[in-house]
């Protein structure tokens, strides 16, 4: 029945790794339709804690197969809930406590000589099996050097925990998911990784400009060269979205996909008077270097600009 059981939840987790579901979703769709298919046998079959541990690194290893986990990713983290910066996997470890824990529960507060019986018996078979719950995971996570630093960071006052966690909630790809979190992880193969972490006798500094240390930091937002090119262009992406939705408001024709939206210089509607200029300089009484804000809201009749600049941090 043990190998029964592992066919049909690895068949089930194969199945929802090949679909075209966004990261968010598959995790969800593995903890609904697959990890049931072993919760249902806990309290029946005997099962050893070992063997539960095999069945989640054989889950790790398919989702490293279809990219959902990079290899050098914090394991912790898959099992940590989505608003606290995880992935919300449920371990099949941690189902069976809770499966255990519930049967307890019920199996105390039901009368009779044959329940008691039972709990005795499952209280037995469980008092070894001590398995970790979303807290411990978390706190596994913070203790390391390497992937540590991340979560540290959420704990800072001037960040918003809620809004950093929310793009988790968002429905990327699961390749995509998988590499962000790596990246946040810090384990991407850079020449600092290579060196710092794998030990190897490498170059550390960035190969591209030979100055600075070669850290997912540094590549990231660090990076003078590509400060002139790709920063200005994932700049220029997220502002148009911003401008697509004010468009929007403001009832401009635009197109049904925000990515497709190619911000003119300047749009008026004489409906309601309502001009919306991108990127345009602003004259101004005494110099100012900084002078052209990436959007520009004026509204004729309320009298109104609203001046909207934004960055990438």
């Amino acid at each position: 029945m043990k190998e029964k059981i592992r066919k049909e939840y690895n068949r089930r987790v194969r199945s929802i790794l090949r679909t075209e579901l966004s990261g968010r979703n598959k995790i969800e769709a593995i903890n609904s339709l697959a990890v049931p298919v072993v919760q249902y046998s806990f309290g029946i079959i005997d099962w050893k804690t070992s063997e539960l541990k095999e069945i989640d690194t054989k889950t790790r290893k398919l989702l490293n197969m279809h990219k959902m986990l990079h290899p050098k990713a914090d394991v912790e983290r898959l099992y940590i809930p989505r608003k606290d910066g995880g992935r919300g996997l449920i371990d099949v470890e941690t189902a069976f406590k809770t499966a255990t824990i519930g049967l307890d529960h019920y199996l105390k507060h039901k009368e009779g000589q044959y329940p008691k019986q039972v709990l005795e018996h499952e209280r037995f078979k469980a008092k070894n099996s001590i398995s970790k719950n979303a807290a411990e995971f978390k706190m596994e996570w913070k203790n390391k050097a390497l992937h540590g630093q991340y979560p540290k960071i959420l704990e800072k006052p001037h960040v918003d925990t809620v809004t950093t966690n929310k793009w988790l909630s968002s429905n990327l790809k699961g390749e995509t998911e998988g590499l962000l979190v790596a990246a946040q992880d810090q384990a991407i193969n850079t020449r600092n990784y290579q060196k710092v972490i794998c030990g190897q006798q490498v170059e550390s500094k960035c190969r591209m400009c030979s100055q600075h240390e070669e850290t997912v930091a540094h590549i990231v937002s660090g990076y003078e060269v590509l400060a002139k090119t790709e920063y200005i262009s994932r700049h220029n992406n997220a502002a148009a979205y911003l401008h697509w939705s004010i468009c929007k408001d403001h009832d401009i024709e635009i197109t049904n996909k925000w990515y497709e939206h190619e911000p003119e210089t300047a749009i008026y509607n004489k409906d309601n008077n309502v001009t919306i200029m991108w990127d345009m300089p602003v004259n101004t009484d005494r110099t100012i270097t900084a002078n052209g804000p990436d959007i520009i809201v004026k509204d004729s009749v309320n009298s109104t600009c609203k001046l909207i600049d934004m960055t990438v941090p």
